[in-house]
């Protein structure tokens, strides 16, 4: 299936609830769209934005979290209003998870709430100490893992507390272990690995990182380089190589124990069983750009 705009407006996020066959996404037009996909109709266009809709979840049936580039937080059904917010600092970055928003900003600033009952967001916290835009969060047993160009900071969600601090350079992506104190962060020029406060290794790149993700005891590393990057965390980070036909892997998520799912920003996707050097499959798209993508069963999402 094929949902086509005719103002050749860009899709910077998109979500899809299996429960209800419905397609939320939304981008530079202003707007959010609501798609019933079995039926292939629109249920809902909720406008009204100041600035690009950069992130949308389902947060049940008919209920919707939405964000905008300007700092705007709505949760709405299709019909009405639950709850408004807005941050007054752009946003750079959105991170959800069992109903915990994790909001990074422009301004160097991350915002935590949690959503109540009633669609209000409540407990906020707010967490300082990066001196750059925020790229990146995570969030994981009341700890928000945070990057920005020069830092990456691990605070406790509840006190805003910063329990570690790394200070970078040009930094890019990252992902660690969960229950763990092993980090691995991308940069322009190397894959840092740090042991809680500790650099324990770091491997030259040739062509930057994008995206970094942790799979059953091998982080995979995707970027400007023709190659996806297997390090084994169990064998003193020993790496390896499985090579793609296509370069600029700019999202990586797992899918299966071993298996990953890619974009890039050359307009393919693919998947590949990290065990497997020859499992590479590549499916070509009808766009220029994937700014990012989720998978779902056999799915492929794009976001262009």
């Amino acid at each position: 299936m094929e949902i086509t705009d005719k103002n050749e407006n860009e899709i910077y996020t998109v979500d899809y609830n299996k429960n209800s066959n419905t397609l939320m996404f939304g981008g530079n037009n202003q707007k959010c769209t609501i798609f019933d996909t079995a039926s292939n109709y629109k249920i809902s266009e909720i406008e009204g934005f100041t600035d690009s809709v950069i992130f949308v979840k389902h947060l049940q049936h008919d209920t919707y979290l939405i964000c905008t580039l300007d700092g705007n937080i709505l949760i709405t059904t299709s019909k009405e209003e639950k709850y408004t917010l807005c941050i007054n600092e752009e946003i750079s970055f959105v991170e959800f998870f069992n109903n915990t928003l994790i909001i990074g900003t422009m301004n160097f600033v991350i915002y935590k709430f949690d959503i109540d009952n009633n669609w209000s967001l409540i407990n906020q916290t707010i967490h300082f100490g990066h001196s750059s835009e925020i790229q990146q969060i995570k969030y994981d047993n009341n700890l928000i893992y945070s990057l920005s160009v020069y830092s990456f900071i691990v605070f406790d969600a509840k006190t805003s507390t910063c329990l570690l601090k790394h200070k970078l350079m040009n930094s890019i992506c990252f992902s660690y272990i969960p229950n763990t104190e092993l980090y691995c962060i991308g940069t322009h020029e190397y894959i840092l690995f740090y042991k809680s406060t500790n650099l324990i290794n770091k491997i030259p790149m040739e062509g930057h990182p994008e995206c970094i993700c942790y799979l059953n005891e091998y982080f995979v590393v995707g970027g400007y380089f023709n190659y996806l990057i297997l390090i084994n965390t169990k064998m003193n980070l020993q790496t390896y190589k499985i090579s793609i036909e296509t370069t600029g892997i700019n999202k990586i998520i797992p899918i299966l124990n071993y298996t990953v799912a890619f974009s890039t920003l050359c307009g393919f996707v693919g998947t590949c069983d990290i065990r497997k050097s020859d499992s590479i499959q590549l499916f070509e798209t009808k766009v220029d750009v994937i700014f990012d993508f989720n998978f779902y069963k056999n799915i492929f999402l794009l976001e262009v």
